[in-house]
C-alpha cells in the first residue's frame, strides 16, 4: 500500500512538473521563467517602474534575453513606442551594440506635423501590432548587419514577440562571437532595456504654423486658452507613457 501511495505521488509531481512546462504562457510571478526551451530553469529579475520580468541566459553559443510583460498599459507603450536591447561586453551602460525591436509604430516624419486625427482613430489590437514588426534595427555589429533587417536573420540574431494569455513575451538571441569580448571564462556584461516613452510632438496636431513658431496669441504650440480641443493628449492617456523605462543589469556569461 505504501509503495502504491509513493508511486502515485511520483506521478502526480511528474505530471505537475509536464503540465507547468505546457503551460509557460499564463500569466508569471516574478522569479519564476514562464518562457519555454531546452535550458535549465532560470532565476527571472523584476522590475515593477517597468512592469517588466527578465532574463539572460547563455546558451553555448546564444546570448538569449527574455522579457515578459503582463500590464496591458505597458505592453502597449511597447509595442507603438518601440524597445530598444542594448549589451555593452565591457560591463558598463553604453548603447553601442544593440537591437531595436520593436520599431516604433507611430513614428512621426520629421518635418511633418502629425494630424491631429491621429488619437481619435480605434487602437489597434496588440496581435495587429505584433504583427507589423517584421524588421529590427541593429547597431553596432559591423557595417554588413547594421541597419534594417528581418527579424529572423540568417546571422542567427532573432528576436520575437508573442501574446499568450494577456502576456506579452519577447526573446532575443545573439550568437557570441558577435559580441567581442565575450571569449573569455570571466566575462561581465552589461545588458539594458529601454521601453521608449511616447514622443509629445505626436499630439501637437495641427497648432505649429508653416512657418514654425507659436502661433499667434498664445504659448508655444497653445491658443490664448491653452491647445484647441481635441489636440492635446487623449483623456485614457497615461502619463507613464511618455516616460522612457530603462533597465541595466550585469550578467555574467560564465558563471
Amino acid at each position: 500500500m505504501t509503495t502504491h501511495r509513493l508511486f502515485r505521488s511520483s506521478a502526480f509531481a511528474v505530471l505537475a512538473l509536464i503540465t507547468r512546462a505546457a503551460a509557460w504562457g499564463q500569466q508569471p510571478a516574478p522569479g519564476s521563467n514562464p518562457v519555454p526551451g531546452p535550458l535549465p530553469p532560470v532565476k527571472m529579475q523584476y522590475d515593477g517602474d517597468a512592469k517588466t520580468g527578465y532574463s539572460a541566459t547563455n546558451t553555448g553559443k546564444m546570448l538569449r534575453i527574455r522579457l515578459w510583460v503582463a500590464d496591458s498599459l505597458q505592453q502597449r507603450k511597447i509595442l507603438e513606442n518601440g524597445l530598444e536591447l542594448w549589451v555593452d561586453t565591457k560591463g558598463r551602460k553604453n548603447k553601442t551594440t544593440g537591437i531595436l525591436f520593436p520599431l516604433a509604430a507611430h513614428a512621426p516624419q520629421p518635418g511633418n506635423a502629425p494630424a491631429p486625427t491621429i488619437r481619435r482613430q480605434a487602437k489597434p489590437s496588440l496581435l495587429s501590432l505584433i504583427q507589423l514588426q517584421k524588421e529590427i534595427k541593429l547597431v553596432g555589429f559591423g557595417e554588413e548587419l547594421n541597419g534594417l533587417q528581418n527579424q529572423h536573420h540568417p546571422s542567427g540574431i532573432d528576436v520575437a514577440l508573442r501574446m499568450v494569455n494577456d502576456t506579452l513575451f519577447y526573446e532575443a538571441q545573439v550568437p557570441l562571437p558577435l559580441l567581442a569580448g565575450t571569449t573569455g571564462d570571466k566575462s561581465r556584461i552589461s545588458i539594458g532595456i529601454i521601453e521608449k516613452g511616447k514622443d509629445p510632438a505626436l499630439f501637437a496636431g495641427g497648432d505649429m504654423p508653416p512657418g514654425g513658431g507659436p502661433p499667434p496669441g498664445g504659448g508655444e504650440g497653445m491658443g490664448p486658452g491653452g491647445p484647441p480641443p481635441g489636440d492635446g493628449p487623449p483623456e485614457d492617456m497615461d502619463i507613464e507613457q511618455f516616460a522612457n523605462n530603462v533597465i541595466w543589469y550585469k550578467f555574467d556569461l560564465y558563471r
